[in-house]
């Protein structure tokens, strides 16, 4: 059941765009915000743990609209500081994908480059289509920041792993 909630989470058929298609990374509307908040969001901190309270209620406020969710989309209304499933994965996308890699034009990468507004993004229904559009959009449309090569065993480990997102989700 897990897994087919945190497949949901990044990847369900009803985050694609009306037309049933994934649409394409864009770059960010969040980095005005950002730098208001002293994130340029070109030299983001490699962990969100280090962003002190104000900075992060601005990245917060940034996952808010990148995702279409309020703070309980995310966050355990009872116990904001605890750590769900949904948190855990959000780090390790700040950390593994905002952080950790670029537009391979050089352009800055972010939450809503990806998601536009919404907590699902990826169109499922015809796996040889997203493997196209992961292709094209992932494997040769980012670049690593530390230079290695990006590719799909970048994100999915080897061997490949689709379920990735639920050793996110079990956190460190």
């Amino acid at each position: 059941m897990r897994a087919l909630v945190v497949l949901a989470f990044v990847a369900g058929c009803s985050g694609a765009s009306p037309d049933g298609a994934t649409p394409p990374p864009r770059g960010s509307s969040a980095e005005a915000t950002l730098r208001a908040a002293g994130l340029p969001l070109d030299a983001l901190p490699a962990s969100i743990d280090a962003l002190p309270a104000a900075q992060l209620d601005a990245v917060m406020q940034t996952f808010s609209s990148s995702l279409g969710l309020d703070c309980n989309g995310c966050h355990d209304a009872n116990d904001a500081a605890r750590s769900t499933e949904r948190v855990r994965i959000a780090a390790r996308m700040w950390s593994d994908f905002v952080v950790a890699r670029r537009f391979a034009d050089g352009r800055p990468l972010y939450c809503d480059s990806c998601h536009q507004g919404r907590a699902t993004f990826l169109a499922l229904d015809d796996t040889h289509a997203l493997g196209l559009w992961m292709e094209r959009y992932f494997t040769d449309g980012l670049v690593r920041a530390d230079g290695r090569k990006n590719d799909c065993f970048s994100c999915h480990g080897t061997p490949f792993d689709p379920g990735f997102l639920d050793t996110w989700a079990d956190g460190p």
